[in-house]
């Protein structure tokens, strides 16, 4: 049996110590480059991040102001519907200022 030479393909080339050093610098410039993209994704990442936290307290913070004007508004909702009740009125009517309630009802005269 004959045995075949097994085909590697092209064989190596010897390239100037130039070109080497040509590689390695391009080699050490791709490097850096990786580096400082990949630091300045990460910049941006955790920017992005501190940007959200501190709109996430701002929004806490303006919930709870809304629901202390809400409480506050209901506060004084009410209390204007106690001012404007009519057993206090007719209280004050009668005390402070001696008036009497009408023994009978008002008639309504229509043309």
């Amino acid at each position: 049996m004959v045995q075949q030479p097994i085909d590697d393909g092209p064989l190596p080339v010897n390239d100037s110590p130039t070109l080497v050093k040509q590689r390695q610098l391009l080699n050490r410039w791709s490097m850096f480059a990786l580096f400082f993209m990949s630091a300045l994704a990460t910049v941006g990442y955790v920017s992005n991040v501190l940007a959200v936290n501190e709109l996430s307290a701002q929004v806490d913070l303006l919930k709870h102001q809304r629901d202390s004007l809400q409480t506050l508004h209901q506060s004084l909702r009410q209390q204007a519907m106690d001012l404007q009740s009519i057993t206090r009125i007719t209280h004050i009517a009668t005390t402070r200022l001696n008036l009497e309630p009408p023994s009978e009802a008002p008639t309504v005269i229509s043309e």
